[in-house]
């Protein structure tokens, strides 16, 4: 009897201090709070709402040290973020979702949390620019994690993430991206992924030497932008570290694969990808001879490399 006496003041005082306490639904609402999941979540509201009213309101019903796994902000109306919109609280990730009308983030909008996230998603989100995004992003210096997905803006600028050193995966996709400079990505010694995929990079839209450092770098993805043959250096992707990065350059207009660019990168690199439009229609002629007299290197190297006339891997012509 002693023992389940003690046992139930065990349970009530962990509850007490919890720090993922749901208000009352009604005081949250349209917004939802599940303890179990450790979510708070304002998605799919059509209807008038004001972020910050509510979790003014919400706030007195909150424990001191408030802290939630994630805050999910997704599918609403709203057109501005303010400042201070949820000050108590702390959230490990932070989705910000397809809010179509969305155009600007404060950003101080989440202040008790900025030393607490360390995932950051904003995905499909039309008319936020890129800009804004960065300037929200760099008031959390402890996120390893950040996804932007869909969003306005054309660069990015030097030192977009000065002030967030621990990054160890970015991914930046299915934009309007079309350069950034040598200094953007100065400092990310922890990174791990970059993600560039799905935006309209040219090829003098990377510039020299602008890969350099990355001393973690495992995995860079270039594919489905407008990368060509002709723009690309050696200097474009110099500084890689040697035999342990996979680099994806599917589907891009790049016409041949020139001796002096690709040998060194192919020999320096994990793992090249090629394949998409329109390697699917590259003649294999004298031109790749080189590649031929290393086939039993690069077949385990280059991937998706096939020619035509007739329709072949490019193993396969070497081997004739």
């Amino acid at each position: 009897m002693v023992f389940l006496r003690i046992l139930l003041n065990l349970l009530i005082l962990e509850k007490v201090l919890s720090s993922n306490i749901c208000p009352p639904q009604e005081v949250l609402a349209p917004c939802i709070c599940n303890e179990t999941y450790s979510l708070i979540s304002c998605q799919d509201i059509r209807g008038q709402w004001d972020l910050k009213k509510i979790f003014d309101n919400a706030s007195p019903y909150f424990q001191p040290g408030a802290s939630f796994d994630v805050l999910r902000i997704k599918g609403t109306n709203t057109v501005k973020i303010e400042s201070e919109s949820i000050k108590n609280i702390t959230f490990q990730s932070i989705y910000i979702d397809a809010n179509l009308n969305l155009e600007f983030i404060s950003p101080d909008a989440f202040p008790l949390t900025k030393n607490a996230t360390v995932q950051v998603y904003i995905l499909n989100n039309d008319r936020l620019n890129l800009s804004d995004i960065l300037k929200f992003v760099n008031n959390f210096p402890l996120i390893n994690y950040l996804v932007i997905r869909k969003y306005s803006g054309l660069i990015l600028p030097g030192g977009a993430f000065a002030s967030n050193p621990k990054l160890q995966s970015i991914h930046i996709n299915y934009g309007e991206l079309k350069k950034f400079e040598s200094s953007t990505f100065a400092g990310l010694k922890k990174l791990y992924t970059l993600n560039l995929s799905d935006n309209k990079l040219s090829s003098d839209g990377i510039p020299p030497f602008a890969f350099e450092g990355f001393e973690n770098l495992a995995d860079l993805l270039l594919a489905g932008n407008n990368l060509s043959y002709n723009g690309l250096t050696k200097e474009t992707f110099h500084g890689l570290p040697r035999g342990q990065v996979e680099l994806n350059l599917a589907a891009n207009p790049i016409h041949n694969l020139e001796e002096s660019i690709f040998k060194p990168l192919i020999e320096n690199a994990r793992k090249i990808t090629v394949g998409g439009n329109p390697f699917q229609y590259l003649p294999c002629d004298k031109s790749i001879e080189w590649i031929c007299e290393n086939n039993i290197e690069y077949q385990y190297k280059l991937f998706g490399y096939r020619c035509i006339n007739p329709v072949r891997s490019v193993w396969d012509y070497c081997n004739e």
